[in-house]
């Protein structure tokens, strides 16, 4: 066993804050990374609400830090710790709980460090309040129940249970509501450490689903999203096959529930099926939208990735999705990719990139490659230049705004007396610098910035006034005003 203060010791030592009688005691929750990060956030400052504690507002002094660390890549490792240190130094009073994909991979790294008080795992997250407090409020006593599959080096080697995380939906300020339906990848990309934090994919139930859809829609959600970490991959551990398993569910959503929105996140070019395509072109309510984990057009880079996918794979996704027709507008494809990954020659640059022009899309995700200690993609010859990967992902940017203004300017075009259908989000800074805006979005993922105040959680039409180009965030948004 790690003899560690923080494993090994009677835990009302380490996490010694019982609650004082004059006032709740009070937490916050960092968090970085992908959309499961911040749902599993929004699960654990539940769980702790439901034991009597508040969340801390802005400045507001903590009793308790929580920093959901991300472990995609080396680099995310370092932010992660320098978050759980930064807020030590602003909240010296706390305790600082560390949990995320980072700690998950490599427990006894950060329990060694000064800020950090204790490491959680992500397979702590949906029980949070019951492993951190005891009946009384107070920090349980003992060690963490989960610790000794936490241990374990490798993800097959550890104990997963069935996904518990979806107990219960977390509520959501946002109008916007997410739904993590699925956990875990068994991909084993070779760049990619994330079936290390999250464990072999595992299914919410197609009835727990439902059931947290409908819970959704009675709290006033107007849109969901379904995300996970690998969403192709539902329902090959409850028997189906893979990618018709989501495919499945897609309808089944659609069929036994009244949801005026529905979104889909990340799949890979091959899980854009036929047959959710056709969902796509004759169910209104199923969102006008994809976003494909390509990460790279060139099969010699996807066989080195070890990726599930090739070249042709990718232009049929797209081609597929191109015939879609809708009177609600064209479909907004983005895609995610990785430049300057070990052996991309600059041939195999060119050549991929030319793919990439001659096909329907309309923003990419641009990434250069960063090292993630511990993966196979280390260990690759022919590493790119950093330089080079940078200015690799620099001229995919520079071609995504391209297609990206485009698309947003034909938009307009097509639709000068108004756009109906946008869904107002929440307050934002506008071009003038003034919080007289609201975001909005389209079925179809175009962002609306309206003049004005308006409450968010509705759908309005627009009348479209200009085009905002934002060249540092690589992003261009529809500028708009209230239709009469």
């Amino acid at each position: 066993m790690m003899g560690t203060k923080r494993w090994g010791e009677d835990l009302s030592q380490v996490l010694d804050f019982q609650k004082p009688e004059s006032r709740t005691q009070r937490f916050h929750v960092r968090t970085l990374g992908c959309k499961a990060n911040y749902y599993d956030s929004q699960v654990m400052a539940e769980s702790l609400r439901a034991q009597g504690w508040a969340e801390a507002t802005g400045d507001e002094e903590s009793d308790l830090v929580i920093v959901n660390s991300c472990s995609v890549t080396t680099e995310a490792d370092r932010q992660s710790v320098r978050m759980a240190r930064g807020e030590k130094r602003r909240h010296p009073g706390a305790k600082i709980v560390f949990t995320g994909c980072s700690a998950e991979i490599d427990p006894a790294k950060y329990e060694k460090l000064e800020a950090i008080t204790r490491v959680v795992s992500n397979r702590e997250k949906a029980t949070f309040a019951q492993e951190i407090l005891g009946e009384d409020g107070a920090v349980s006593v003992g060690e963490s129940i989960r610790y000794q599959g936490f241990r374990s080096r490798h993800p097959m080697d550890r104990k997963w249970e069935s996904p518990d995380f979806g107990s219960s939906l977390p509520h959501q300020e946002r109008t916007r509501a997410t739904l993590k339906i699925q956990e875990g990848c068994d991909a084993f990309c070779t760049f990619c450490i994330i079936p290390y934090g999250r464990g072999p994919a595992r299914s919410l139930s197609p009835e727990m689903v439902i059931e947290h859809v409908r819970t959704a829609i009675k709290r006033g959600a107007l849109e969901i999203v379904l995300t996970g970490t690998n969403l192709g991959d539902y329902g090959t551990d409850l028997g189906e096959k893979r990618p018709e398993g989501f495919e499945k569910l897609v309808k089944k959503i659609l069929t036994e529930t009244g949801i005026g929105r529905l979104r889909l996140s990340s799949l890979d070019p091959i899980e854009v099926t036929p047959g959710l395509c056709e969902l796509m072109q004759n169910e209104q309510r199923l969102c006008p939208h994809f976003h494909i984990s390509a990460q790279s057009a060139s099969d010699w880079v996807l066989k080195r990735m070890k990726r599930r996918t090739r070249e042709q794979d990718l232009i049929e996704c797209l081609e597929r999705i191109n015939k879609i027709s809708r009177e609600d507008g064209p479909v907004y494809v983005g895609m995610d990719l990785i430049a300057g990954f070990p052996g991309e020659s600059e041939q195999e640059f060119v050549r991929s990139t030319r793919l990439l022009e001659s096909l329907p899309w309309v923003r990419l995700h641009v990434f250069p490659y960063s090292e993630r200690t511990g993966t196979p993609a280390t260990r690759l010859p022919e590493s790119v230049r950093i330089e080079t990967r940078k200015q690799r992902a620099s001229l995919l940017s520079d071609l995504s705004l391209v297609r990206l203004e485009q698309f947003v300017r034909s938009v307009m075009e097509a639709h000068p007396e108004g756009l109906k259908d946008v869904l107002l989000e929440s307050p934002v800074k506008g071009p003038d610098g003034s919080r007289d805006w609201v975001l909005g979005h389209t079925p179809n993922y175009l962002r609306v910035l309206i003049r004005g105040e308006h409450p968010a959680n509705q759908v309005v039409r627009v009348k479209p006034t200009g085009v905002l180009v934002d060249r540092d965030r690589i992003e261009v948004a529809l500028l708009a005003q209230m239709a009469e």
